[in-house]
């Protein structure tokens, strides 16, 4: 075993087994709070969703209870009283009322479903009644009956909690008012649910969503939950405690806490329930036994204590059996450097380890690819700095010569002149040689002149052009010189395309050399096509002839100074067209297709310089 695998050995046993040692005290320590820390935030959605489900039901009452008032006041109108019973049985089995009650439009009953001595009794004093009759107001509200209101409404003996005295009952009623087709109120409905004892209507929907026991107090009597019984004990008639009872009856504020229900504790929710005016007049509650809730922390527990045996496991056979392989990926590393140490950039290294140092091997790798492209990079920045010597030279050569050729040209065209008037009269045959003289002095000229103006350097004046007038400008120069007499010129010119940020002028240098070549490589006629397109970063201006084509070993000569295969010309012009656009940021490609086709492609930025 190598020295590297046996530290790993001694450096995985010390930091694997002391931390997850220590780790674990911890865990265990905060894993009771987490539980409880997310069985509270169980219980906050929890009464949020059961408060759902009660006003869903209070809700659900409404419309119960508005739906009956077009069947109601036609058996009404039509004195179907024994009907109207009849067929308000099956109502009130099918959604579960408590009671059922029809007045006539001055608040004596004529049907109540649920207590019959109630008919002929009159309800005008009930509140909500009186609001239905008098002014069509419908009401649901959580409301308390006392005795005497319990027994009016047929509803005491089923309301009675063992062990509670002086019965009152917490109920939910939808009072609306019974509207003929006229729009004019001719009685009243008054339907509800009792909650004393009813776990169907509210609880047991509770538990369905959330899992969670409730329960609902009226004050601070349960007087309907699913709490479980514990032998001859059951939860309903039990207190809530008198003190957390007061912060949320009296306070108005929601509590959660630990709490014992039936001898055994809970980790438990409750907020207020509202009657019609507002007042706190009950409670509803949710909860969780705390067993339940330690019990996961508890499983948790034995689980992490499980992991950590097994993780220290795990670490001592990855240091004894594993160790060896990132010995040997260590080693692969140090023979890659010594590779490049020595000067080899083509060396890279292939670890396929899966971890750190196979990511160390592939950084390893970019990082000899990107010496090798500094390298190159570098090469080509000594061999423009090699030309652009040169090119100083030359310009500096060029502009002595220039001074110095001119003044010789100068005299030679003097000299033809003086002798073109001398011997003019005498021999007729040679005007003709001197004027050849003056024209090929004058082409020396523009020879000097083109060598100066592109070893001069060159300024751009940028402003925003539109590139598709840039050449459309430079064929109408082109086009007045007669310069398309055998070309078809075919322009494929997006008028979508933005402006571009360049200098006009040298831009529309670029496009007249670029026309002239492509004309030249026509010499028997041709097709010139000129298109312009937006791609993600650039806009792009494409010039293609179908001319006599470029030899594939010349394409990357094009751009260099002075190389041209053309009788005359010095080859500077793709030299000063690349040296302009590259002063715009752009670039100039060139490409040779099928049937000698060339395209020249000058690309430049949509944003332009600056």
């Amino acid at each position: 075993m190598g020295k590297i695998q046996h530290k790993l050995v001694q450096v995985l046993l010390i930091t694997s087994t002391l931390p997850l040692i220590i780790l674990a005290v911890i865990a265990i320590f905060f894993l009771d709070k987490m539980a409880i820390n997310d069985m509270r935030e169980r219980l906050k959605n929890g009464l949020s969703v059961s408060m759902s489900i009660y006003d869903n039901v209070c809700g659900g009452l409404k419309y119960i209870v508005r739906d009956q008032n077009r069947r109601v006041y036609t058996l009404i109108n039509e004195d179907q009283i024994d009907l109207l019973k009849n067929e308000y049985r099956k109502v009130v089995k099918s959604n579960k009322l408590d009671f059922f009650i029809v007045t006539d439009k001055r608040g004596k009953v004529i049907v109540s479903m649920n207590n019959p001595e109630l008919e002929g009794r009159s309800l005008a004093r009930d509140p909500y009644v009186h609001k239905a009759l008098f002014k069509g107001q419908f009401n649901v509200s959580t409301e308390i009956l006392s005795a005497e209101e319990l027994n009016k409404f047929g509803l005491l003996d089923k309301a009675e909690i063992p062990g509670i005295e002086n019965t009152e009952a917490l109920i939910i009623r939808s009072t609306f008012p019974v509207i003929n087709q006229n729009e004019i109120v001719i009685g009243s409905m008054v339907a509800g649910y009792l909650l004393n004892n009813n776990n169907g209507i509210i609880v047991e929907l509770i538990k369905k969503d959330t899992g969670l026991v409730s329960s609902i107090f009226m004050g601070n009597t349960r007087i309907c939950s699913n709490v479980p019984s514990q032998g001859n004990e059951y939860a309903i008639g039990s207190k809530f405690d008198s003190a957390r009872a007061k912060y949320v009856l009296e306070e108005g504020k929601d509590y959660i806490g630990h709490i014992w229900v039936m001898k055994e504790k809970y980790l438990a929710a409750y907020t207020p329930i509202f009657n019609g005016d507002k007042r706190i007049i009950g409670i509803l509650g949710i909860g969780l036994p705390e067993k339940s809730v330690f019990w996961l922390r508890d499983s948790l527990t034995k689980m992490f204590i499980i992991a950590v045996l097994c993780s220290v496991v795990l670490a001592l056979i990855f240091g004894f059996y594993r160790g060896g392989s990132i010995v040997f990926a260590i080693r692969k590393l140090r023979s890659g450097m010594e590779a490049v140490i020595k000067g080899n950039y083509e060396h890279r290294i292939k670890v396929n380890s899966k971890d750190e140092i196979e990511e160390l091997s592939d950084y390893f790798n970019k990082m000899i690819s990107r010496l090798q492209a500094a390298t190159k990079e570098l090469m080509e920045t000594e061999k423009r700095l090699i030309q652009s010597e040169r090119m100083a030279a030359i310009g500096r050569m060029a502009a002595v010569l220039s001074h110095e050729l001119k003044n010789v040209f100068a005299g030679i065209q003097t000299s033809a002149y003086y002798l073109k008037g001398k011997i003019a009269k005498n021999h007729p045959e040679l005007p003709q040689s001197f004027r050849d003289i003056e024209e090929e002095i004058g082409h020396a000229n523009n020879i000097i002149e083109g060598v100066l103006n592109f070893t001069r350097p060159k300024n751009i004046l940028l402003g925003e052009a539109d590139l598709n007038q840039i050449i459309e400008d430079a064929l109408a120069s082109l086009e007045k010189q007669g310069l398309f007499k055998k070309i078809e010129v075919i322009k494929e010119l997006d008028p979508n395309i933005p402006v571009v940020n360049v200098d006009k002028v040298q831009m529309k240098e670029v496009f007249l050399n670029l026309v002239i070549n492509a004309v030249q490589a026509m010499p028997e006629g041709g097709e010139l096509t000129l298109i312009t397109r937006q791609s993600e970063k650039f806009l792009e201006a494409e010039v293609i002839d179908n001319g006599l084509g470029i030899p594939e070993e010349n394409l990357e000569k094009l751009f260099i100074p002075f190389f041209t295969t053309k009788s005359k010309g010095l080859g500077l012009g793709l030299c000063i067209i690349k040296e302009i656009v590259e002063k715009h940021g752009g670039t100039v490609e060139v490409k040779a297709g099928l049937n000698k086709t060339t395209s020249f492609i000058v690309k430049l930025p949509l944003r332009g310089l600056g």
